[in-house]
């Protein structure tokens, strides 16, 4: 279960949002940067935690991670690499959750 997850975390896909490009002073996109790289490190944490559980509460946080890097990658020019390479590991976490099920949507 979940429960080591606290409710309203910066996990929580609904108040996490991964900033679109603006004018950005170095140390804003560094910080923007360094709190993207924490979300997928996060989700990777919880792909290590719970693989080949097929916990379904960790799938369903790890898919709207997923959506949602792979929503901003389509509005962001700037910093593609970073938003394709978080949404790899987003990806890799869930498929470790699901890993040995046969489940194949």
């Amino acid at each position: 279960d979940l429960s080591a997850v606290p409710r309203g975390s910066t996990l929580d896909p609904e108040k996490v949002k991964v900033e679109e490009e603006k004018e950005h002073s170095g140390d804003s996109d560094t910080l923007r940067h360094v709190k993207t790289n924490i979300i997928a490190g996060c989700c990777m944490s919880l792909g290590l935690r719970y693989a080949g559980s097929a916990e379904k509460g960790a799938v369903d946080l790890l898919v709207k991670h997923l959506e949602a890097f792979r929503a901003v990658k389509c509005r962001t020019k700037t910093d593609r690499q970073l938003i394709e390479c978080c949404t790899c590991i987003c990806a890799l976490a869930a498929s470790l959750v699901m890993a040995g099920t046969g489940d194949v949507p």
